[in-house]
């Protein structure tokens, strides 16, 4: 029997976002509302032609949605989830300040907003500062995704050892097909402070295939790539190619807590992707170190020092290998900046007691809803635009044309579905 009260949630990065948005989709489905998922392919012809009541957008808070879709939902409750919200105050002035874009979208999305959820005080204070939202709008509840992590089975049943590289190479590997030279200019004009990332991209992918070729030549571990949401996934295949039996490209609709979940394992570039796999205890070297010592190449937040604390850090290609193939405790003890780090940014002291995505849950206490006949039609266009796309991906795969960046968008028949809610309520 489908229900009055109506969702669309709507995810600007598939792989990025849909864990959160599923488990919100299964409590409100749970209650007996009618749900609908899409991102960001569909998202101006679903808001437009499916007549929901609630709109759901979990998303990058510099990433809002035009002023064209806005306008079509003007009058309906807005709730926005921030996905990648580990912002430093300076950050969040840059893009606000330089992204003029950016900025009359924001200008006109937040404040129509009825309960916006970010990471922490940073990103809460600049949207009041900048009269984007009024006080008691917004709740910091951190991570919504890390926050699962304390409701999951963290063992590893894989019979072979998988080492995981987590790669983060958007300049020079960019999921729009945008050149580096595209990066570097448009870096170089719009004053990022990370004007020079390219070089430490560089520098990185050839770290990353150097001790990639000692693995594969010396041991028998496995080694699965992750590549960040904004990459280009289809170009690390080029990889596969030279060792097909041993390194693996992640399922491209696979969440990174799904992934970390078989793998023994992490190498990464400095980011913020270093969190989970800290949190789920598993064994994390950063190539950090190895990296030029010209401050103009690093490219990744000086707010990351306190969990590089938290990892292994050698400093050539065989202390990496020794590092990875020798063992070694997994983590350091726990140190102050860590915590004041994860603190500051991710609002997280415990694991046991992080509950972010409950919290967003409970915001969402409604009563059971009305049984309404005229959402089969809604239904029938949304099962339908889902299923037309469904066959052109079909057809592109049979004829060897699907693009990478199709894996950023969700399709109701592709989509795997997970069952996470349970575990938390």
């Amino acid at each position: 029997m489908f229900r009055s009260d109506t969702f669309l949630i709507y995810m600007d990065n598939y792989r990025r976002d849909f864990l959160v948005s599923n488990v919100i989709k299964e409590y409100l489905e749970g209650k007996g509302h009618c749900v609908f998922l899409t991102s960001r392919k569909n998202i101006n012809f679903f808001s437009s032609y499916l007549k929901c009541d609630n709109f759901i957008f979990i998303t990058n808070v510099f990433s809002p949605p035009s002023k064209k879709i806005i306008s079509k939902i003007i009058d309906k409750n807005i709730i926005i989830i921030d996905a990648e919200g580990a912002q430093t105050s300076e950050r969040c002035s840059y893009f606000y300040t330089y992204f003029q874009n950016i900025k009359k979208n924001m200008n006109f999305f937040y404040p129509r907003a009825k309960k916006i959820f970010v990471w922490n005080n940073n990103v809460k204070n600049f949207l009041i500062n900048n009269n984007l939202a009024e006080k008691n709008k917004v709740d910091v509840v951190g991570s919504p995704k890390l926050s699962i992590l304390s409701y999951l089975d963290k063992g590893n049943n894989n019979e072979n050892k998988t080492i995981g590289f987590i790669s983060r190479f958007v300049g020079t590997n960019d999921f729009l097909n945008r050149s580096t030279l595209e990066s570097i200019v448009t870096k170089h004009y719009k004053n990022d402070e990370f004007i020079y990332s390219c070089l430490g991209e560089v520098e990185s992918i050839h770290i990353f295939l150097n001790i990639i070729d000692k693995i594969i030549e010396k041991t028998n571990y496995l080694i699965s790539i992750r590549p960040h949401p904004n990459e280009n996934f289809s170009a690390w295949k080029i990889l596969l190619k030279n060792f097909p039996d041993r390194i693996f490209l992640t399922d491209p609709k696979e969440d990174l807590i799904e992934w970390l979940m078989n793998i023994d394992q992490i190498v990464c570039t400095p980011s913020t992707s270093m969190v989970e796999p800290i949190v789920f205890n598993k064994k994390v070297t950063s190539i950090h170190k190895m990296l030029n010592d010209n401050k103009n190449k690093i490219y990744y937040e000086q707010s990351l020092g306190g969990l590089l604390e938290k990892v292994h850090s050698p400093e050539n290609i065989q202390d990496l290998y020794d590092c990875l193939i020798h063992d070694r405790p997994c983590l350091p003890a726990k140190s102050e900046n860590f915590s004041i780090v994860m603190k500051k940014y991710y609002n997280f002291e415990n694991l046991n007691t992080y509950n972010g995505i409950k919290k967003i849950i409970n915001y969402f206490n409604l009563n059971k809803g009305t049984f309404k006949t005229k959402l089969i039609y809604q239904l029938i266009i949304y099962f339908f635009i889902n299923f037309y796309d469904f066959l052109i991906i079909k057809i592109k795969k049979y004829k060897n044309l699907y693009n990478h960046n199709e894996y950023n968008d969700y399709n109701e028949f592709t989509s795997k579905k997970r069952s996470l809610y349970k575990l938390i309520k």
